[in-house]
């Protein structure tokens, strides 16, 4: 029985105002005691450190029965009942030390239910709005320092991430430049051997330049034959050249390599053709040498035997009968000669083919018969024979007729034979030399201009 003498089993008063409060202040009791039970146990668990939520230890009571959960139970805690003090009137001022929790036997506690919140919240929730940094007490509330290091983890591997794609990249860029700058070193070297091999054909090709652009005498005719000894070496260097060139193009990774290596090519193809072409201008130009100084000769003989012809007729004329013994000797010693100048131009067209000198062929048949009939007239006049000396005699003047008259067709310099076929089979030849030229100049040129290197 309490204080007053009501214990549970009491009788109602018979007075309702009175009835209520005693009903209010028991409620409110079992209110503050079940909110006392949810504090210890709310402050035992953030000591503790964070539970599931809506769970608590073994060791943990139930709100309503207030005995050991032994079966290790982890449902949510009911939520404690709400007073509505307004409708239950006036809370009493004190309560009883006596009165016990009928579940708990527990002793009242000596709080004052004006320091109670009217309400409670249930453990592992919160009201909607509310963040969940608010209260500390909350069994689900997230701890802000665990954001932290899975923060600095993403950015750790963030840093490492980048910079491990920046060092390759600069890594593949840097192995890739190497590559590039070793690539273009063998290019160059490459290049520079076809270059040399250029350089070397060239002290043959540039000698044949001067040849070609020269009128060669006789005394140059050892030295060019020694030259054109020397073309195929230097047609084997530009073939070298040509070829090396060729692999350094394919070397070569940029466009601006693999042109420079391209006109190199051109430049040693091109002095291939000049060779081919300066060769052949220059063989022929030894042979039109060589026709000219036989044409020389034959022409000196002619001028010889005219000569001698005229002192025996001179000589015969100046002493009459008794000079003809010494006339006879002047005439065989120019027929002598004009059968050398007819033996010499026989072989002109075998030195140089295809030149005309049927002119001065018949000439000298022509001049070589009239001398015959001076001598005939002259051994005819030594044995007394006048008839036939008088018929040679007259046979002569009628064949020296014949002579002049083929005298006046022949030129003033044997040179001029050699002239009309010299032209016809050279101009051509020229003009396609001169076009190699300007090819190899252009590609000389190019390479001077990007390397610096002076290729002649």
């Amino acid at each position: 029985m309490g204080r007053h003498g009501r214990g549970p089993g009491a009788k109602p008063t018979g007075n309702p105002e009175a009835e209520a409060l005693i009903k209010a202040a028991q409620e409110t009791k079992k209110q503050h005691e079940a909110n006392d039970i949810l504090e210890s146990l709310l402050r035992a668990a953030s000591e503790e450190g964070p539970q599931q939520e809506g769970s608590f230890g073994e060791d943990e009571k139930d709100i309503t029965t207030g005995k050991p959960d032994g079966a290790n139970n982890r449902t949510a805690p009911r939520p404690p009942v709400i007073v509505d003090r307004q409708a239950a009137g006036k809370e009493p001022a004190t309560r009883s030390q006596t009165d016990r929790n009928p579940t708990t036997n527990r002793p009242a506690t000596s709080r004052s239910s004006s320091n109670r919140p009217a309400t409670s919240k249930p453990a592992g929730r919160r009201p909607p709005g509310a963040s969940p940094y608010d209260d500390p007490f909350l069994v689900d509330a997230p701890r802000r320092y665990h954001i932290w290091p899975a923060l600095l983890t993403a950015i750790a591997v963030f840093i490492l991430l980048t910079g491990g794609l920046t060092y390759f990249n600069r890594t593949v860029l840097a192995q890739q430049a190497d590559e590039a700058a070793s690539i273009k070193q063998q290019g160059d070297a490459l290049l520079d051997e076809a270059i040399a091999f250029i350089q070397e054909a060239d002290s043959v090709v540039i000698a044949l330049d001067k040849a070609t652009e020269s009128q060669i005498k006789e005394e140059d005719i050892p030295k060019l034959e020694a030259l054109l000894d020397q073309i195929h070496s230097a047609q084997a260097a530009l073939d070298k050249a040509i070829e090396t060139a060729q692999q350094a193009s394919d070397t070569y990774l940029n466009k601006e390599s693999k042109a420079l290596a391209q006109h190199a090519i051109e430049a040693a193809k091109a002095r291939k053709q000049m060779l081919v072409m300066s060769e052949e201008l220059t063989r022929y130009d030894i042979a039109a040498m060589r026709c000219a100084i036989t044409l020389e000769y034959v022409w000196s003989l002619i001028i010889d035997a005219d000569t001698t012809m005229r002192m025996a007729v001179e000589l015969v004329a100046a002493e009459g009968g008794g000079a003809v013994g010494e006339s006879r000797d002047y005439n065989q010693d120019a027929l002598n000669k004009l059968r050398l100048a007819e033996e010499a131009l026989a072989k002109t067209p075998e030195i140089l083919p295809g030149i005309d000198v049927s002119s001065l062929s018949q000439y000298l048949t022509a001049r070589i018969e009239s001398v015959e009939l001076a001598l005939a007239s002259d051994d005819a006049y030594l044995a007394h024979e006048w008839v036939a000396a008088a018929t040679h005699n007259e046979e002569f003047i009628i064949k020296d007729l014949e002579v002049v008259d083929l005298a006046a067709r022949l030129p003033s310099d044997p040179v001029a034979f050699i002239v009309p076929i010299y032209n016809e089979k050279t101009q051509q030849l020229k003009e396609d030399y001169k076009e190699a030229r300007l090819l190899a100049a252009d590609a000389d040129a190019y390479l001077r201009a990007y390397l610096g290197i002076t290729v002649q």
